[in-house]
């Protein structure tokens, strides 16, 4: 359970470390010295982030399909070869 649990976590720090690298979202503090308090705000920029993971998609898409064409060439090479 500890192990499942610190993976968990050191996902979560990868996800905060690329989100915060991609700008998805970004920290912001404010500090009240009258009343000796400091507010921290998060911003999350939705649209960058599904802007982001729609490109991602279309990348996986076009692997996908450079993939299949390669499997594709293969066989035929194989077939070639067997055929000889």
């Amino acid at each position: 359970m500890g192990r499942f649990l610190s993976r968990i976590v050191l996902l979560g720090v990868i996800g905060l470390g690329v989100g915060y690298y991609l700008d998805w979202f970004s920290f912001s503090t404010t500090d009240d010295p009258v009343e000796d308090k400091m507010e921290i705000n998060v911003h999350v920029d939705k649209s960058k982030f599904k802007h982001d993971a729609g490109k991602a998609k279309e990348r996986a898409r076009n692997l996908e399909r450079e993939l299949k064409q390669q499997i594709e060439k293969w066989d035929r090479q194989a077939e070639e070869k067997t055929n000889r």
